[in-house]
Protein backbone atom coordinates (compact mmCIF):
# COMPACT_ATOMS: atom_id res chain seq x y z
CA UNK A 1 0.00 0.00 0.00
CA UNK A 2 1.45 3.40 -1.06
CA UNK A 3 1.62 6.03 1.76
CA UNK A 4 -0.82 8.78 0.42
CA UNK A 5 0.59 11.99 2.36
CA UNK A 6 -2.04 14.47 1.45
CA UNK A 7 -4.80 12.45 2.05
CA UNK A 8 -8.16 14.66 2.24
CA UNK A 9 -10.00 15.59 5.51
CA UNK A 10 -9.13 17.23 8.77
CA UNK A 11 -6.75 14.41 10.32
CA UNK A 12 -3.63 15.00 8.44
CA UNK A 13 -4.50 18.41 7.24
CA UNK A 14 -0.83 20.73 7.53
CA UNK A 15 1.02 17.29 8.17
CA UNK A 16 4.15 18.53 5.42
CA UNK A 17 4.08 21.90 6.81
CA UNK A 18 4.16 21.36 10.78
CA UNK A 19 5.55 19.19 13.04
CA UNK A 20 3.97 16.05 12.90
CA UNK A 21 1.70 15.02 15.80
CA UNK A 22 3.15 12.70 18.06
CA UNK A 23 2.43 9.03 17.90
CA UNK A 24 0.53 7.47 21.15
CA UNK A 25 1.97 4.05 22.31
CA UNK A 26 -1.22 1.28 21.20
CA UNK A 27 -2.99 -0.16 24.22
CA UNK A 28 -4.14 -3.53 23.52
CA UNK A 29 -7.13 -3.77 25.65
CA UNK A 30 -8.21 -0.59 24.54
CA UNK A 31 -8.14 -1.42 20.52
CA UNK A 32 -11.05 -3.67 20.14
CA UNK A 33 -12.54 -1.40 22.06
CA UNK A 34 -12.11 1.77 19.47
CA UNK A 35 -12.88 -0.47 16.47
CA UNK A 36 -16.24 -1.68 17.91
CA UNK A 37 -16.76 2.13 18.52
CA UNK A 38 -16.43 3.10 14.91
CA UNK A 39 -19.92 1.54 14.74
CA UNK A 40 -21.05 3.58 17.59
CA UNK A 41 -24.98 5.15 16.41
CA UNK A 42 -23.47 8.43 17.97
CA UNK A 43 -21.32 10.56 16.12
CA UNK A 44 -18.89 12.07 18.52
CA UNK A 45 -18.11 8.31 19.73
CA UNK A 46 -17.44 7.44 16.37
CA UNK A 47 -14.78 10.43 15.80
CA UNK A 48 -13.39 10.43 18.73
CA UNK A 49 -12.30 6.51 18.27
CA UNK A 50 -11.15 7.43 14.93
CA UNK A 51 -8.90 9.93 15.51
CA UNK A 52 -7.81 8.09 18.58
CA UNK A 53 -7.13 4.59 16.10
CA UNK A 54 -4.83 7.07 13.60
CA UNK A 55 -2.77 8.65 16.28
CA UNK A 56 -1.57 5.05 17.76
CA UNK A 57 -0.46 4.51 14.04
CA UNK A 58 1.48 1.21 13.07
CA UNK A 59 0.09 -0.05 16.46
CA UNK A 60 -3.00 0.33 15.43
CA UNK A 61 -2.44 -1.60 12.03
CA UNK A 62 -3.70 -5.14 13.14
CA UNK A 63 -6.73 -4.30 14.54
CA UNK A 64 -7.55 -2.11 12.00
CA UNK A 65 -6.94 -4.95 9.52
CA UNK A 66 -9.03 -7.47 11.41
CA UNK A 67 -11.82 -4.45 11.41
CA UNK A 68 -11.71 -4.49 7.84
CA UNK A 69 -13.03 -7.75 7.77
CA UNK A 70 -16.04 -7.26 10.58
CA UNK A 71 -19.89 -7.80 9.12
CA UNK A 72 -20.62 -4.17 10.39
CA UNK A 73 -20.34 -2.39 7.10
CA UNK A 74 -19.68 0.70 8.98
CA UNK A 75 -16.85 -0.58 10.78
CA UNK A 76 -15.40 -2.17 7.88
CA UNK A 77 -15.08 0.99 5.87
CA UNK A 78 -14.04 3.29 8.45
CA UNK A 79 -11.37 0.63 9.26
CA UNK A 80 -10.26 0.53 5.39
CA UNK A 81 -10.43 4.55 5.68
CA UNK A 82 -8.35 4.65 8.77
CA UNK A 83 -5.56 2.46 8.00
CA UNK A 84 -3.82 4.84 5.31
CA UNK A 85 -3.97 7.57 7.30
CA UNK A 86 -2.32 5.94 10.95
CA UNK A 87 0.15 4.67 8.80
CA UNK A 88 1.19 8.08 6.92
CA UNK A 89 0.65 9.84 10.25
CA UNK A 90 3.35 7.06 11.81
CA UNK A 91 5.63 7.33 8.83
CA UNK A 92 5.65 11.35 9.19
CA UNK A 93 6.45 11.23 13.29
CA UNK A 94 9.22 8.86 12.79
CA UNK A 95 10.69 11.15 9.91
CA UNK A 96 9.93 13.92 11.71
CA UNK A 97 12.31 12.36 14.30
CA UNK A 98 14.84 10.88 12.43
CA UNK A 99 15.27 14.60 10.51
CA UNK A 100 15.86 16.31 14.40
CA UNK A 101 18.66 13.88 14.87
CA UNK A 102 21.26 15.79 12.99
CA UNK A 103 24.02 14.43 14.48
CA UNK A 104 22.64 10.76 14.28
CA UNK A 105 22.88 9.56 17.63
CA UNK A 106 19.48 7.73 17.89
CA UNK A 107 18.45 4.23 15.90
CA UNK A 108 15.50 4.96 13.09
CA UNK A 109 13.09 2.00 12.46
CA UNK A 110 12.63 3.19 8.75
CA UNK A 111 13.09 1.27 5.73
CA UNK A 112 16.36 0.58 4.32
CA UNK A 113 17.60 3.08 6.33
CA UNK A 114 20.96 1.00 7.67
CA UNK A 115 21.50 -0.02 3.90
CA UNK A 116 21.20 3.60 2.09
CA UNK A 117 23.56 4.95 5.52
CA UNK A 118 25.88 2.14 4.55
CA UNK A 119 25.68 2.59 0.14
CA UNK A 120 25.11 6.54 0.68
CA UNK A 121 25.91 8.02 4.06
CA UNK A 122 24.55 9.57 6.92
CA UNK A 123 25.43 13.54 5.89
CA UNK A 124 22.94 15.79 6.44
CA UNK A 125 22.59 16.25 2.23
CA UNK A 126 21.92 12.09 2.47
CA UNK A 127 19.46 11.91 5.06
CA UNK A 128 17.30 15.13 3.91
CA UNK A 129 16.97 13.37 0.50
CA UNK A 130 16.67 9.89 2.26
CA UNK A 131 13.17 11.73 4.00
CA UNK A 132 12.42 13.33 1.01
CA UNK A 133 12.13 9.36 -0.71
CA UNK A 134 10.30 8.27 2.49
CA UNK A 135 7.41 10.82 1.61
CA UNK A 136 7.27 9.65 -1.89
CA UNK A 137 7.25 6.08 -1.89
CA UNK A 138 8.57 4.14 1.62
CA UNK A 139 5.76 1.12 0.89
CA UNK A 140 8.04 0.66 -1.94
CA UNK A 141 11.27 0.45 -0.03
CA UNK A 142 9.31 -1.76 2.48
CA UNK A 143 8.23 -3.80 -0.09
CA UNK A 144 12.07 -4.38 -0.59
CA UNK A 145 12.42 -4.95 3.17
CA UNK A 146 9.71 -7.03 3.88
CA UNK A 147 9.05 -8.82 0.71
CA UNK A 148 12.41 -8.93 -1.59
CA UNK A 149 10.50 -11.57 -3.66
CA UNK A 150 7.73 -9.14 -4.70
CA UNK A 151 10.77 -5.89 -5.52
CA UNK A 152 11.09 -6.50 -8.77
CA UNK A 153 7.41 -6.25 -10.09
CA UNK A 154 7.08 -3.68 -7.78
CA UNK A 155 10.01 -1.36 -8.88
CA UNK A 156 9.47 -2.06 -12.68
CA UNK A 157 5.55 -1.45 -12.02
CA UNK A 158 6.14 1.93 -10.97
CA UNK A 159 8.70 2.46 -13.35
CA UNK A 160 5.96 1.57 -15.64
CA UNK A 161 3.41 4.19 -13.96
CA UNK A 162 6.24 6.84 -13.88
CA UNK A 163 7.43 7.08 -17.70
CA UNK A 164 3.30 6.74 -18.43
CA UNK A 165 2.68 10.17 -16.12
CA UNK A 166 5.63 11.78 -17.85
CA UNK A 167 5.09 10.50 -21.84
CA UNK A 168 1.88 9.35 -21.80
CA UNK A 169 2.15 5.95 -23.13
CA UNK A 170 5.28 3.31 -22.86
CA UNK A 171 6.22 2.72 -26.93
CA UNK A 172 5.34 6.02 -28.29
CA UNK A 173 7.62 8.22 -26.97
CA UNK A 174 6.15 11.88 -26.60
CA UNK A 175 3.42 11.01 -28.59
CA UNK A 176 1.57 10.38 -25.80
CA UNK A 177 2.15 13.91 -24.71
CA UNK A 178 4.88 15.17 -22.73
CA UNK A 179 4.58 16.29 -19.01
CA UNK A 180 7.93 17.40 -17.75
CA UNK A 181 6.34 18.68 -14.49
CA UNK A 182 5.09 14.91 -13.33
CA UNK A 183 8.56 13.93 -12.74
CA UNK A 184 9.61 13.63 -8.82
CA UNK A 185 12.77 13.80 -8.81
CA UNK A 186 12.89 12.46 -5.03
CA UNK A 187 10.57 9.49 -6.08
CA UNK A 188 12.51 8.99 -9.09
CA UNK A 189 16.11 8.39 -6.36
CA UNK A 190 13.65 6.20 -4.31
CA UNK A 191 13.39 4.24 -7.30
CA UNK A 192 16.93 4.13 -8.09
CA UNK A 193 18.42 3.53 -4.94
CA UNK A 194 15.51 0.34 -4.80
CA UNK A 195 17.04 -1.12 -8.32
CA UNK A 196 20.81 -0.73 -6.79
CA UNK A 197 19.47 -3.75 -4.14
CA UNK A 198 20.20 -7.59 -4.37
CA UNK A 199 16.19 -7.89 -4.44
CA UNK A 200 16.00 -6.33 -7.90
CA UNK A 201 16.11 -9.07 -10.27
CA UNK A 202 14.69 -7.61 -13.51
CA UNK A 203 15.17 -9.42 -17.02
CA UNK A 204 15.91 -6.94 -19.32
CA UNK A 205 17.72 -3.06 -19.67
CA UNK A 206 15.79 -0.65 -17.30
CA UNK A 207 15.43 1.81 -20.57
CA UNK A 208 12.38 3.24 -19.31
CA UNK A 209 14.46 4.70 -15.98
CA UNK A 210 17.00 6.04 -18.97
CA UNK A 211 14.41 8.10 -19.96
CA UNK A 212 13.43 9.51 -16.83
CA UNK A 213 16.85 10.27 -15.21
CA UNK A 214 17.69 11.59 -18.33
CA UNK A 215 15.59 14.59 -17.45
CA UNK A 216 15.91 18.41 -16.64
CA UNK A 217 14.16 17.81 -13.56
CA UNK A 218 16.72 15.36 -12.16
CA UNK A 219 19.79 16.03 -14.26
CA UNK A 220 19.90 19.47 -13.08
CA UNK A 221 19.73 18.24 -9.41
CA UNK A 222 22.99 15.86 -10.41
CA UNK A 223 25.15 18.31 -11.79
CA UNK A 224 23.77 21.26 -8.61
CA UNK A 225 27.12 20.99 -6.72
CA UNK A 226 25.38 22.57 -3.84
CA UNK A 227 21.99 21.00 -3.19
CA UNK A 228 22.41 17.56 -5.84
CA UNK A 229 24.73 15.73 -3.50
CA UNK A 230 22.85 13.29 -2.50
CA UNK A 231 21.26 12.71 -5.57
CA UNK A 232 24.22 12.39 -7.54
CA UNK A 233 25.35 9.64 -4.45
CA UNK A 234 21.92 7.64 -5.23
CA UNK A 235 22.40 7.80 -8.67
CA UNK A 236 25.93 6.53 -8.52
CA UNK A 237 25.39 3.65 -6.66
CA UNK A 238 22.31 2.71 -8.74
CA UNK A 239 25.13 3.25 -11.92
CA UNK A 240 27.36 0.82 -9.99
CA UNK A 241 24.87 -1.25 -8.98
CA UNK A 242 22.95 -1.82 -12.77
CA UNK A 243 26.16 -1.13 -14.84
CA UNK A 244 25.39 -2.79 -18.17
CA UNK A 245 25.88 -2.02 -22.28
CA UNK A 246 22.46 -0.29 -22.28
CA UNK A 247 22.95 1.79 -19.42
CA UNK A 248 26.55 2.92 -20.11
CA UNK A 249 25.17 4.08 -23.81
CA UNK A 250 22.21 5.69 -22.18
CA UNK A 251 24.31 7.51 -19.11
CA UNK A 252 27.68 8.81 -20.51
CA UNK A 253 26.22 11.31 -23.22
CA UNK A 254 24.23 12.72 -20.06
CA UNK A 255 27.05 12.86 -17.91
CA UNK A 256 29.29 14.41 -20.58
CA UNK A 257 26.57 17.02 -20.96
CA UNK A 258 26.17 18.20 -18.02
CA UNK A 259 30.21 18.27 -17.32
CA UNK A 260 29.44 16.01 -13.81
CA UNK A 261 33.19 15.55 -13.59
CA UNK A 262 32.81 12.86 -10.38
CA UNK A 263 31.21 10.11 -12.76
CA UNK A 264 34.86 9.44 -14.30
CA UNK A 265 35.66 7.22 -11.52
CA UNK A 266 32.09 5.66 -11.74
CA UNK A 267 32.68 4.91 -15.44
CA UNK A 268 36.27 3.53 -15.16
CA UNK A 269 35.25 1.42 -12.23
CA UNK A 270 32.65 0.10 -14.96
CA UNK A 271 35.49 -0.17 -17.70
CA UNK A 272 37.54 -2.67 -15.02
CA UNK A 273 35.15 -4.79 -14.05
CA UNK A 274 33.96 -5.55 -17.46
CA UNK A 275 30.93 -4.32 -17.47
CA UNK A 276 31.30 -3.03 -21.03
CA UNK A 277 31.64 -5.99 -23.33
CA UNK A 278 30.27 -4.67 -26.68
CA UNK A 279 33.20 -2.38 -28.64
CA UNK A 280 31.00 0.32 -29.02
CA UNK A 281 30.04 0.57 -25.59
CA UNK A 282 33.92 0.57 -24.27
CA UNK A 283 34.77 3.06 -27.20
CA UNK A 284 31.75 5.10 -25.39
CA UNK A 285 33.02 5.05 -21.98
CA UNK A 286 36.71 5.47 -22.68
CA UNK A 287 35.82 8.51 -24.09
CA UNK A 288 33.42 9.43 -20.95
CA UNK A 289 36.61 9.17 -18.71
CA UNK A 290 38.28 11.17 -21.63
CA UNK A 291 35.41 14.25 -21.21
CA UNK A 292 34.95 14.08 -17.47
CA UNK A 293 38.53 12.11 -15.63
CA UNK A 294 41.63 14.09 -15.08
CA UNK A 295 45.38 12.09 -14.78
CA UNK A 296 44.47 10.14 -11.67
CA UNK A 297 42.42 7.98 -14.37
CA UNK A 298 45.18 7.64 -17.25
CA UNK A 299 45.93 3.66 -15.86
CA UNK A 300 42.26 2.93 -16.27
CA UNK A 301 42.81 3.35 -19.89
CA UNK A 302 46.24 1.73 -20.14
CA UNK A 303 44.84 -1.52 -20.87
CA UNK A 304 43.18 -0.68 -23.67
CA UNK A 305 46.38 0.19 -25.68
CA UNK A 306 46.51 -3.38 -26.32
CA UNK A 307 42.98 -4.03 -27.69
CA UNK A 308 43.74 -4.65 -31.40
CA UNK A 309 40.12 -4.86 -32.22
CA UNK A 310 38.37 -2.58 -35.17
CA UNK A 311 35.08 -0.27 -34.02
CA UNK A 312 34.47 1.49 -37.36
CA UNK A 313 36.34 2.61 -40.87
CA UNK A 314 36.49 6.20 -41.88
CA UNK A 315 37.23 8.31 -44.88
CA UNK A 316 40.08 11.21 -44.03
CA UNK A 317 40.79 13.51 -47.05
CA UNK A 318 39.95 11.13 -49.60
CA UNK A 319 42.29 8.55 -47.94
CA UNK A 320 40.73 5.18 -45.64
CA UNK A 321 41.10 4.34 -42.41
CA UNK A 322 39.96 2.74 -39.67
CA UNK A 323 39.14 3.54 -35.92
CA UNK A 324 40.50 0.48 -33.30
CA UNK A 325 39.78 0.68 -29.80
CA UNK A 326 43.38 1.08 -28.45
CA UNK A 327 43.16 4.59 -30.73
CA UNK A 328 40.47 5.85 -28.68
CA UNK A 329 42.60 4.76 -25.31
CA UNK A 330 45.71 6.35 -26.55
CA UNK A 331 44.45 9.74 -28.08
CA UNK A 332 42.28 10.08 -24.28
CA UNK A 333 45.20 9.15 -22.45
CA UNK A 334 47.13 12.01 -24.55
CA UNK A 335 44.01 14.19 -23.59
CA UNK A 336 44.24 13.14 -20.62
CA UNK A 337 47.77 13.59 -19.64
CA UNK A 338 47.60 17.53 -21.04
CA UNK A 339 48.85 17.15 -24.27
CA UNK A 340 46.88 17.51 -27.51
CA UNK A 341 46.13 14.31 -29.73
CA UNK A 342 46.63 16.06 -33.26
CA UNK A 343 50.63 16.24 -32.21
CA UNK A 344 50.37 12.41 -32.50
CA UNK A 345 48.53 11.72 -36.03
CA UNK A 346 44.98 12.29 -34.94
CA UNK A 347 43.90 14.74 -37.10
CA UNK A 348 40.26 14.74 -36.70
CA UNK A 349 40.59 15.18 -33.26
CA UNK A 350 38.30 17.78 -31.65
CA UNK A 351 36.63 18.72 -28.44
CA UNK A 352 33.37 20.65 -27.96
CA UNK A 353 32.33 22.01 -24.64
CA UNK A 354 29.73 19.91 -22.93
CA UNK A 355 30.09 17.05 -25.31
CA UNK A 356 30.83 13.43 -24.88
CA UNK A 357 34.36 13.30 -26.85
CA UNK A 358 33.68 11.34 -30.25
CA UNK A 359 35.49 7.76 -30.90
CA UNK A 360 34.94 8.09 -34.38
CA UNK A 361 37.33 10.33 -34.78
CA UNK A 362 40.19 8.65 -33.29
CA UNK A 363 41.83 6.76 -35.90
CA UNK A 364 44.23 6.35 -38.22
CA UNK A 365 44.62 6.29 -42.54
CA UNK A 366 47.24 3.79 -42.32
CA UNK A 367 49.07 1.23 -39.81
CA UNK A 368 52.23 3.00 -40.29
CA UNK A 369 50.88 6.30 -38.86
CA UNK A 370 49.22 4.61 -36.32
CA UNK A 371 52.78 2.91 -35.26
CA UNK A 372 54.06 6.20 -35.53
CA UNK A 373 51.82 7.70 -33.13
CA UNK A 374 51.94 5.08 -30.45
CA UNK A 375 55.81 4.56 -30.57
CA UNK A 376 55.97 8.26 -29.93
CA UNK A 377 53.81 8.55 -26.82
CA UNK A 378 56.15 4.92 -25.97
CA UNK A 379 59.71 7.23 -26.41
CA UNK A 380 58.13 10.43 -24.50
CA UNK A 381 57.01 8.88 -21.57
CA UNK A 382 60.54 6.62 -21.37
CA UNK A 383 61.82 10.05 -20.79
Amino acid sequence: MKYALTLAGGLLAGFLWAEAPAVTKADPVRLPVLIEQLGSPRYKEREKAAAELVRMGRGAKIALLEGVKSNDPEVSSRCQQLLPQALTLDLLYRIDLFLKDTEGKEKHDLPLWKLFQEKIGGDNDSRKLFAEMLKTNAALLEVIEEQPNKATERIQHRSNEMYQEMFGNPFGGFRGGYRPNALNPAELACVLFACSTPAYKPTQPDWMLSNLYNQPQFTNLLKDEKTGVGYRKVFFNYLDGRMDDNTINQCVWMLAQHNIKSAADVVAKALKDGKATQIYTKASAICCVGTLGNKTNIPNLEPFLKETNQIQGFVIGGNRGEVKLQDVALANIIHLSGKNPKDYGFKMWNVYPNQLIQYHQLGFSSEDDRKAAFKKWTDENKK
